[in-house]
């Protein structure tokens, strides 16, 4: 692949654009590749009906669509941040009905800069998504601020795959793909119990990492 093409690769990787590369990163990562992380992290957060549950870089709006099935009948919600223009209309597309509801709130944001309250949410999950932040301590620090005590986040990625892109350097626009450091860090402005398991789902392989709230 020629370095023009692998900086169009890279640059729609951190934030989709409407072009051709910000299409081909939807169709292939967020809407083939990234479908079983996002389910997955929906189940592994094991949400109630009452649950107010953020995802970060919530792209087409997969994850959200999950959550928000496990808060119908109960006064939990679901809200979404991402920067990207492009994935927001295609989130707001895909759930204009639970929109319109009132069950999914969708804005543009940063995680450095989170538009909550202290302690709003019962549970947070973000996939393939942390290398892109720009400050990894800041954005971990503000997701510990708006969740709840008691409350859990979820992280899925693939390990092996994010080494590869690491390697070809399509990730050149992101902070640290170390999984390692990200989970230092997380301990490192609060969160407990920080750990990583293998899961396997629809004869598929990746990785979750979990991180507990216990403010007193």
């Amino acid at each position: 692949m020629t370095n023009i093409l692998r900086e169009y690769l890279a640059q729609n990787l951190r934030k989709p654009g409407s072009g051709f590369f910000g299409w081909y990163v939807t169709k292939n990562i967020f809407l083939r590749r990234n479908v079983i992380l996002e389910e997955s992290a929906v189940k592994l957060c094991q949400i109630e009906p009452h649950h107010n549950v953020l995802e970060v870089g919530f792209g087409p709006g997969v994850g959200l669509e999950a959550a928000c099935k496990h808060v119908t009948g109960g006064n939990g919600k679901i809200y979404g941040i991402d920067f990207s223009d492009k994935m927001i209309s295609l989130a707001k597309r895909r759930l204009a009905k639970q929109i319109h509801d009132g069950k999914v709130c969708i804005q543009k944001g940063n995680v450095l800069d989170l538009p909550f309250e202290n302690d709003t949410f019962h549970r947070v999950f973000h996939c393939n998504c942390y290398y892109f932040w720009p400050d990894l301590q800041a954005g971990c620090r503000e997701l510990y601020r708006v969740m709840r005590p008691r409350a859990r986040m979820v992280t899925t990625i693939r390990v092996d795959s994010i080494k590869a892109i690491t390697q070809k350097k399509y990730l050149k626009y992101g902070q640290t793909s170390d999984h390692v450091e990200y989970m230092k860090t997380l301990e490192k402005v609060g969160f407990k119990n920080v750990s990583m398991r293998n899961v396997e789902d629809q004869g598929q392989t990746f990785q979750a990492i979990f991180a507990d709230v216990d403010k007193t």
